[in-house]
């Protein structure tokens, strides 16, 4: 298998080789973040690959809690290069503590009002204006 210049291996134990690392060193996985929940880490997931930052879920164990002690179940999101930790950490907790604008926009091909955040209408799947 060949890697292009500027991709990303992650093996087994959370090792990365990145081929943008100056030194050539393997870098580390890093945890930046433990969620209560398996759809408040996807969430904390989905604002990370906004940024371009790689990571991976791990103990998706929740189903499982009350089995084994509570907190070995905790999802958690690790970077997959630690060079992005602090800058992953940051955006995470900028992100999840940002209230909402409370604008709305309106669907030009239905004509529905959407909530700011959606990228596409929710009734028709049209792109936003």
């Amino acid at each position: 298998m060949r890697w292009m210049k500027g991709s990303t291996r992650v093996s087994f134990w959370g090792v990365c080789a990145d081929d943008n690392n100056d030194r050539g060193k393997k870098t580390a996985m890093k945890k930046v973040y433990t969620a209560n929940s398996p759809v408040e880490l996807a969430h904390a997931q989905n604002i990370l690959d906004g940024f371009s930052i790689a990571s991976q879920k791990r103990n998706e164990l929740f189903a499982v809690r009350g089995e084994i002690p509570f907190i070995e179940c905790y999802p958690e999101l690790w970077v997959v290069n630690d060079l992005d930790e602090s800058r992953a950490r940051q955006i995470i907790a900028e992100e999840m503590n940002r209230e909402p604008s409370g604008k709305t926009w309106q669907c030009t091909n239905c004509d529905e009002v959407c909530e700011d955040q959606f990228s596409d209408c929710w009734n028709c799947g049209s792109a936003r204006p």
